[in-house]
């Protein structure tokens, strides 16, 4: 490597970054999810959509997102290639369905 940071801060670094840039996406679909539900009639005013909800959605998904990324890092670290890890990263993303 050609800069003096250990490989573990490295890859701390782009987890960190990964769950922030995630964390922050997650966010902004739940505030749309609720800004939509709000302004739409009809279906819009049946479904539950109020902080406590977006609340327990945010808690809920919070630690999936991490552990989604420390499996997509560990995937993609192991790897040799490009190649190799989106073959790799593409069976994960195909074990939810």
């Amino acid at each position: 490597m050609a800069t003096p940071v250990s490989r573990a801060a490295l890859v701390g670094g782009k987890m960190l970054a990964a769950v922030f840039l995630g964390f922050l996406s997650m966010l902004l679909i739940l505030v749309s999810f609720k800004l939509t539900a709000t302004f739409a009639g009809g279906m819009g005013k049946q479904m539950d959509v109020s902080l406590l909800a977006i609340g327990k959605l945010l808690l809920t998904l919070s630690p999936l997102l991490v552990i989604g990324t420390a499996l997509i890092t560990f995937l993609a670290a192991g790897s040799k290639s490009m190649k190799e890890a989106q073959s790799h990263i593409m069976w994960l993303m195909m074990l939810p369905m």
